[in-house]
């Protein structure tokens, strides 16, 4: 007698016999081995912008992190290997926003990132903003907010195009 099993798929693995046979029930064999296939998808993010002009907004860069702890603190986060920083300036498109003036929002994002780890457990992803050359930056003249994939910059000085202060002058009698 020869014997022959068949072993069901199972999602987010592969299957491979060692001794592969053709019956009549399909691909079957001696040996069966199964590797764990991490799930991919897209990662998305925000960038806002807060009392800016326009066309004179600084370039900064988003780089992805990751962690299985979705309270990780910044040294818990491990940086997602093998993905570019992504950049962010007067030439990205933006929306502005009708309800805060001088306020931009553009929207980035990541394909094929691996979205569990290899054990299986969800990853949280984090935003970080950076310069060039990948170090924690924050523009001049700026105050920075990074709350998961989301980065804001609210602009510290109100520039005179901006604010004019009130002229006022007396008249002595």
């Amino acid at each position: 007698y020869t014997y022959y099993f068949k072993e069901n798929e199972v999602a987010g693995y592969t299957r491979a016999y060692e001794s592969v046979y053709e019956n009549d029930y399909g691909l079957s064999g001696t040996a069966v081995a199964n590797e764990y296939v991490q799930p991919t998808g897209t990662v998305s993010g925000t960038k806002r912008w807060v009392f800016v002009h326009r066309d004179a907004l600084p370039d900064v860069w988003m780089q992805l992190w990751r962690s299985t702890n979705p309270h990780a603190l910044e040294e818990e986060r491990e940086k997602v290997p093998g993905i570019n920083t992504i950049l962010i300036n007067s030439s990205t498109p933006m929306v502005e926003d009708p309800n805060v003036y001088g306020t931009y929002l553009a929207s980035f994002s990541w394909n094929d990132i691996q979205l569990k780890s290899p054990t299986g457990e969800d990853y949280y992803f984090f935003v970080k903003e950076v310069d060039a050359d990948g170090n924690n930056y924050t523009p001049e003249f700026f105050s920075k907010t990074e709350s998961g994939t989301h980065v804001q910059n609210t602009y510290m000085i109100i520039p005179a195009v901006y604010y004019t202060p009130p002229q006022f002058s007396k008249v002595l009698s």
